[in-house]
């Protein structure tokens, strides 16, 4: 639906322009030209309210994107965490198992 609050000013310019022709006889070529500045108001219209609408389009394109961002990120750096916990964790086990090994070894029980 056409938003024409995008060129108020310029509509209110010509429908009062057009109330003071209404006191005049208007020529053929007169027609004309108030015909051609309607259309090409009107185009200016559907211009502008594409442009408003892409405009808001974009932005809540970006908004969302940076949401979806952070959120990566966010979940990202929670897993690498995890991770390396884990890995920690692992390599403690690890370290333990080999020092009981040696423990063992020592012994002369393996």
């Amino acid at each position: 639906m056409a938003d024409y609050s995008t060129l108020g000013t310029q509509v209110t310019l010509v429908q009062g322009k057009i109330t003071a022709l209404q006191a005049t006889t208007l020529s053929a070529q007169d027609v004309v030209f108030l015909a051609k500045a309607l259309e090409a108001l009107g185009n200016l219209l559907g211009i502008n309210d594409i442009l408003g609408a892409t405009n808001t389009a974009i932005t809540n394109v970006q908004s969302a994107a940076t949401g979806q961002v952070n959120t990566i990120n966010t979940t990202g750096a929670t897993q690498i965490a995890a991770v390396n916990t884990a890995g920690t964790a692992t390599i403690a086990a690890a370290q333990l198992a080999v020092s009981n090994f040696n423990l063992y070894v020592n012994m002369g029980v393996i």
